[in-house]
């Protein structure tokens, strides 16, 4: 199995706060579907390798953000993050939402 970090999010590790509903919902989105994993050619600091994941037409990394299971993290874009991606994080991050109780990473 290989590890990977999708571009663009930071979800929380499976021991922190909503870790495992993140886990579950990626889960859900996958399972019995066909997904491609687009490798970046690169890596981040542990080792895994960077790249997006397209289940169907859903991307995995906007699935979690749009459900406010992941914050934007655009340190490993190299163009910047798409608006959508940030309309999709800040809609879900918004004030007195589940998503703004859980903080920053």
């Amino acid at each position: 199995m290989q590890r990977v970090r999708l571009l663009g999010i930071d979800a929380p590790e499976i021991d922190q706060e909503w870790g495992e509903t993140a886990q579950q919902q990626l889960g859900q989105l996958i399972e019995g579907r066909r997904a491609i994993l687009r490798d970046s050619g690169s890596n981040d600091r542990y080792g895994r390798t960077l790249g997006s994941l397209a289940v169907d037409d859903t991307d995995a990394g906007l699935y979690l953000l749009e459900n406010g299971l992941a914050w934007h993290f655009a340190s490993y874009w190299q163009s910047g993050l798409p608006s959508d991606w940030n309309n999709a994080y800040k809609q879900a991050h918004k004030p007195n939402t589940t998503a703004s109780a859980c903080g920053q990473p």
